[in-house]
């Protein structure tokens, strides 16, 4: 069938919802919506594309090889259907659902794009603005309250750490909703191997009891992929850094990895005898919208929290939990459970 593919491809930008039809080899076999709100766009433009000659043509070049790959998760189960992202970006403004069809001779998948330009300015918002206006609003805060520019009263004390105490409490919210709800529509989650996402070395962290009180950290990743956001990494990182200033001397951090049927577990193991640090039983994160969320979150659950909203996107999940048969120690470990890639990576994360 010849397509006519036109160089405009504005037609997404005003479009409020379209629905495409693919068959098992990912053709486009039907659309939906297209005529109504466009009128000049033919159904026959896009009928007869496949996937990827779509994705090539209409979507933003830096969300292409998301939508590829997010076609391979799904459609080709690489990842089980429990980790599936919710949406993926398209275009500036635009993002895109791929769900299975039942019960259809014709059709085995579904692509919903719908517009979505909130996401994008509340990404610019809290992204570039508020969190660097609340990271700020800290740090003075901190360095007030250090009295490094005079002594303080009673009363100012304790206004200036009410003022801390709800200013951290926003920015970790911030945070969360800006990983788990905000960042998806802007950026698609990869497949890729897990010790080249995850593997860090002391050159990474500045701390001076690194030296002074010879802490290790003990990388033992293995290459099986994942899929997941590329912003767990930094998570990760805090997590280490954290833990780097809270272990016992002479201890390592070990970081490890376990396979199961649809995910990878990698653990965090470690001892301390920082209250902070503590894990006497096994701690759950708080979900975004959790109650307890209106108050400022501390220790091992703020980290697996943060950990958490990395992962809420893909399915999932972060808990700390005693280290077996040394519970009661100091000795725990925070795990972080994320989607196995199954099947060969594609050719732009394999390099």
């Amino acid at each position: 069938m010849s397509v006519d593919l036109r160089e405009d491809n504005s037609w997404l930008k005003p479009v409020g919802e379209v629905f495409l039809g693919l068959n098992p080899a990912a053709v486009i076999r039907r659309v939906v919506g297209v005529i109504e709100i466009v009128p000049s766009l033919s159904v026959l433009q896009l009928q007869g594309l496949t996937w990827p000659q779509f994705v090539e043509h209409y979507a933003d070049e830096p969300a292409r090889e998301g939508l590829i790959n997010g076609w391979l998760a799904m459609a080709e189960k690489r990842v089980a259907p429990a980790f599936w992202p919710a949406y993926l970006p398209f275009k500036s403004g635009v993002i895109a659902r791929l769900r299975p069809v039942e019960n259809d001779s014709i059709i085995s998948f579904v692509a919903h794009l719908s517009t979505a330009g909130h996401y994008d300015l509340l990404h610019t918002l809290l992204g570039t603005d508020l969190l660097s206006v609340m990271d700020r609003t800290i740090r003075t805060g901190q360095h007030l309250f250090r009295g490094e520019d005079g002594p303080l009263t009673d009363l100012q004390v304790k206004s200036l750490g009410n003022i801390i105490g709800g200013a951290e409490h926003t920015q970790q919210l911030l945070e969360d909703l800006h990983a788990a709800v905000l960042l998806p529509a802007i950026a698609a989650p990869r497949p890729q191997p897990l010790n080249r996402l995850l593997t860090f070395s002391m050159r990474d962290f500045t701390q001076r009891r690194i030296t002074t009180q010879q802490l290790k950290l003990d990388m033992r990743l293995s290459s099986e992929p994942v899929y997941c956001h590329t912003t767990i990494r930094d998570s990760v990182h805090r997590l280490l850094e954290t833990l780097l200033a809270g272990i016992a001397p002479q201890t390592s951090v070990i970081v490890s990895d376990r396979l199961a049927e649809d995910t990878v577990q990698v653990a965090l193991q470690y001892t301390s005898q920082d209250l902070g640090l503590q894990v006497p039983n096994r701690i759950e994160p708080l979900e975004l919208f959790d109650a307890g969320h209106r108050e400022t979150i501390r220790g091992v659950r703020r980290l697996i929290t943060t950990a958490h909203a990395c992962l809420t996107p893909v399915g999932g999940r972060a808990w700390a939990e005693p280290h077996q048969g040394t519970a009661g120690q100091g000795a725990a470990r925070i795990v972080l459970e994320l989607p196995r890639w199954k099947g060969p990576l594609p050719r732009a994360a394999a390099t």
